[in-house]
């Protein structure tokens, strides 16, 4: 089955997420940035919702082309992209979003093979790529 996942800088431009890392993710959306305790003993989420792609592993040279595709620079730790993917309610949905990329040196690296990468999508608005 073809990749859901897709990514790019513009809706209208996406890449599949397989063929631009590699490797197929798996997700994991939450409806906001923590789970925090109301005064009626209830949870809440506060701030954005977001999805975590999570990759087995990524070779490092595929993270690396990924990333340039993307238009990262050296030393980035987030950028704006647009992304396909399932929501807290598992329906798919483009996002505008900021990609929140690990630390490089929290990165494991094993042969030449990210291993266990976790790319975290703060999801901003959703989207819709322009009728034909």
């Amino acid at each position: 089955m073809a990749s859901e996942y897709l990514i790019g800088t513009d809706v209208d431009d996406l890449d599949r997420a397989v063929d631009l890392f590699g490797v197929e993710p798996a997700s994991a959306p939450k409806p906001g940035a923590e789970l925090v305790d109301r005064s009626d003993t209830g949870q809440s989420w506060r701030g954005y919702p977001r999805t975590t792609w999570l990759f087995a592993g990524i070779a490092v040279a595929d993270y690396a082309d990924a990333l340039t595709a993307l238009g990262f620079t050296a030393g980035q730790a987030a950028g704006a992209v647009v992304i396909y993917t399932r929501d807290e309610y598992d329906t798919w949905s483009y996002f505008e979003a900021m990609l929140r990329l690990p630390d490089p040196a929290g990165l494991e690296r094993w042969s030449g093979v990210y291993k266990n990468v976790a790319l975290e999508f703060v999801l901003l608005a959703t989207t819709a790529p322009t009728p034909p």
